[in-house]
């Protein structure tokens, strides 16, 4: 397993989830109120982190699940700092 490959796909993570973020401010929130796309946005957003994550588990070589787990804790104590952060 790689933790520097793990760390660039939660670059990559932290990168689309932002744009979403952006977007869904911009577009979505005018058009709908600010409640509904917040929950719209967790849907998308899960499925954003979903599809990276599905894409890239081979490209990190986490094949064991214990390896997977681990990964996933990394990106939620990462995503944790980088939001509180900010």
């Amino acid at each position: 397993m790689s933790w520097a490959k793990a760390l660039a796909v939660w670059i990559l993570i932290v990168i689309a989830e932002s744009i979403h973020g952006i977007i869904r401010q911009l577009f979505i929130a005018p058009a709908v109120g600010e409640m509904f796309s917040r929950q719209i946005g967790v849907l998308i957003g899960s499925a954003i982190i979903f599809a990276i994550a599905w894409a890239c588990i081979r490209w990190i070589n986490a094949r064991l699940f214990a390896e997977q787990l681990r990964v996933g804790l990394l990106w939620v104590v990462l995503i944790a700092i980088f939001e509180f952060s900010l």
